[in-house]
């Protein structure tokens, strides 16, 4: 009966029922959220567990506004109301806590492979100053990064190479040159422990 100070038996397996085909719900909303949609940025997907309990403990707000309408006692009620702020304020430390828990992890289970490894990070380059070329003429230099294991090579984002050059995975600059002119870029180098910048390099080709 409405407006008494407990809840029925009735409405307390409408409640329940509320809970299950809510947490239901939510589990298939997310399973089909996560096969269908992808991160423009290219990132993975969080995890399905952590958004389906996140959504399921939201449902406790449904519950403690239907529970807290169903009676009438004052001290009841503003009890049933408490629940439904630490319901919403669970619901939300718990999914943004668990993102903080999911790097935290990967950041460990990086650093165990890198020592696992005997990994360093790359710190700095012992080669990192390729001479001057001409156009029409073989070009050939090796950029060379510390760091174990063996790092490999790419070509940063900001400037270009040289037109006719080629940066290789193993730090060979290589080619021949097409067109005479100052080109500044950057080089990474990067292992399984991390990677390393150089400062922006330019190299002249003559004529």
């Amino acid at each position: 009966m409405l407006g008494t100070s407990t809840i029925s038996f009735s409405h307390t397996l409408l409640l329940i029922g509320i809970v299950v085909v809510g947490m239901i719900l939510a589990g298939i909303v997310v399973l089909i959220s996560r096969t269908q949609l992808s991160p423009s940025d290219g990132s993975e997907p969080g995890s399905v567990i952590r958004s389906w309990i996140a959504i399921s403990l939201v449902m406790g707000l449904l519950v403690f506004c239907a529970a807290a309408f169903l009676v009438e006692e004052q001290s009841l009620r503003s009890t049933l109301f408490g629940g439904l702020i630490a319901s919403v304020s669970a619901a939300v430390a718990f999914y943004f806590s668990s993102k903080a828990a999911d790097q935290a992890r990967s950041d460990i289970l990086n650093a165990a492979i890198a020592m696992s490894q005997g990994g360093i990070p790359p710190t700095g380059f012992t080669a990192m100053t390729p001479p001057a070329g001409k156009v029409g003429e073989r070009y050939s230099y090796e950029f060379l990064a510390n760091g174990q294991p063996t790092p490999r090579y790419t070509l940063a984002e900001e400037g270009g190479l040289p037109t006719g050059l080629a940066l290789a995975a193993n730090g060979a600059l290589e080619g021949t040159p097409t067109t005479a002119g100052n080109y500044t870029f950057s080089v990474r180098a990067t292992n399984a422990a991390g990677s390393f910048t150089t400062a922006q390099i330019t190299v002249a080709i003559a004529e």
